[in-house]
């Protein structure tokens, strides 16, 4: 392989990791959203529960999905830093 072939490579694999840091980056924003609507719901069921006006497994439910939604977010974060940390060996960091 020459010295040219290999420049544009590395070019494709940097911009091709860029656009998925970015890509990582709206998914941590967009699970933060739905972690945020989670926690919103589950402290309404639990506000109606404590009312006895919701059975006790509306909150379950509420609180599998909020743990659900946590678990989303942390994974959305992890990946994030996977991908930036290919993007820094991609460019020689």
């Amino acid at each position: 392989m020459d010295h040219s072939q290999l420049k544009k490579e590395i070019a494709l694999d940097v911009g091709k990791t860029h656009l998925n840091l970015i890509a990582s980056l709206k998914r941590i924003e967009l699970t933060g959203e739905q972690e945020k609507s989670a926690q919103e719901s589950y402290d309404a069921t639990e506000g109606r529960y404590r009312a006895g006006v919701a059975p006790i497994t509306e909150v379950i439910d509420a609180e599998v999905a909020l743990s659900n939604s946590k678990v989303n977010r942390a994974e959305a974060i992890y990946n994030y830093l996977v991908v930036k940390a290919t993007l820094n060996k991609a460019m020689g960091k």
